[in-house]
């Protein structure tokens, strides 16, 4: 278990210009500003802090040096000193994922405004951070009570982090058909219902979209609200099942192989999560087009130079990074879904060109 469900977040508000309207959405929803203290990031996000500080009499500003637990606990300083009842976090996945868990550790409620979205950490109760100059984690942390998400903000950063927020997205579904395939066969923890459609329905709302156009608000809006419910989703499963199956289990591999540096974890999540769904059967046109519109790779193995050559020692990590989570490639030996993943990349579509 990650979490113990006690409150939802009470606060979504996504629109065009949100970052004006700060204090009047605080107000609307009777949280006190008076002992606020705004964790950011550097460059953009610290001018983007600037201006939501200039609205908020008496906020203080911390800037985050590092994504690490080292760095949480020296924020323990600040809060203290700024006797804080409030944490506005302003940045990226690693600025947030600080900021919950500072909120976690220290009591303090943490607002979360986003100034790129490229996963679902936006809400989960989980935050990854560096635990030694060698070693990543995923953390307990404390859900949000809420996020303010400005549609101008998000859609002037790079488009490849809206791309990776639609792959991260996508994994929700192999997600869930794992979680349903390893609950009927009786090797995992009970079903959430509320959890499974919420983490799923969220996914193919998306999938289904006859508009998939990044540059259009209405999709972005659409694309961060289901992020948002795959949080909330994770928190009333009490694990990250619902978001978190066998595609991930491989990206974390990769990740502790060093195999895929520059790639994305949405990107990345969401190329396996295709292999998965043909696993499954489950491997849709629609699928195939909303990958494509987020230029998600078709095969996973096409992210990594030689990747079949690699296949092994892949597989191998993949069966210690959660020894403990069952799921569908726990059916297969390591050769016999290597040979899968051969068949896949035969059988798949012409790679899929850039836009």
């Amino acid at each position: 278990m990650i979490y113990n469900v006690t409150s939802l977040p009470s606060i979504f508000h996504v629109e065009a210009g949100a970052l004006a309207e700060v204090p009047q959405i605080l107000d609307a929803h009777g949280i006190s500003i008076s002992r606020t203290l705004i964790l950011t990031g550097r460059a953009h996000s610290h001018q983007i802090a600037i201006k939501v500080r200039q609205d908020l009499p008496g906020a203080e500003l911390w800037m985050v040096e590092s994504y690490s637990e080292a760095e949480v606990v020296r924020i323990r300083t600040a809060i203290d000193a700024t006797r804080a009842t409030l944490l506005i976090a302003i940045g990226g996945g690693g600025v947030i994922d600080v900021a919950k868990r500072a909120s976690k550790l220290y009591g303090v409620p943490c607002l979360v405004i986003p100034t790129v979205v490229s996963n679902d950490g936006l809400m989960s109760p989980v935050s990854v951070l560096n635990t030694s100059p060698t070693r990543r984690d995923s953390l307990q942390s404390a859900m949000p009570i809420g996020v303010i998400a400005d549609l101008n903000i998000l859609m002037a950063a790079p488009k490849q982090y809206l791309r990776a927020s639609g792959g991260d997205l996508l994994s929700n579904l192999s997600a869930t058909s794992d979680w349903r395939h390893i609950v009927q066969r009786g090797d995992g923890p009970k079903m959430n219902d509320a959890a499974f459609h919420l983490a799923r329905d969220s996914a193919e709302s998306l999938v289904h979209s006859s508009d998939c156009d990044l540059r259009s608000h209405r999709f972005v809006r659409s694309l961060i609200v289901a992020q948002i419910y795959s949080g909330i989703a994770m928190t009333l499963a009490g694990s990250s099942r619902p978001c978190s199956g066998p595609e991930h289990l491989i990206s974390h591999a990769l990740d502790e192989l060093k195999l895929t540096p520059d790639v994305l974890h949405g990107v990345q999540v969401g190329s396996i999560c295709l292999f998965m769904l043909y696993l499954f059967g489950e491997l849709s046109h629609e699928v195939m087009r909303f990958a494509q519109a987020m230029q998600i790779p078709a095969v996973w193995t096409d992210l990594i130079p030689g990747g079949e050559h690699h296949l092994p020692e892949i597989l191998a990590r993949t069966r210690e990074v959660r020894p403990d989570r069952r799921t569908i490639l726990d059916d297969l030996t390591d050769d016999q879904i290597i040979e899968q993943i051969g068949r896949f990349a035969n059988w798949r579509q012409p790679k899929l060109a850039r836009a």
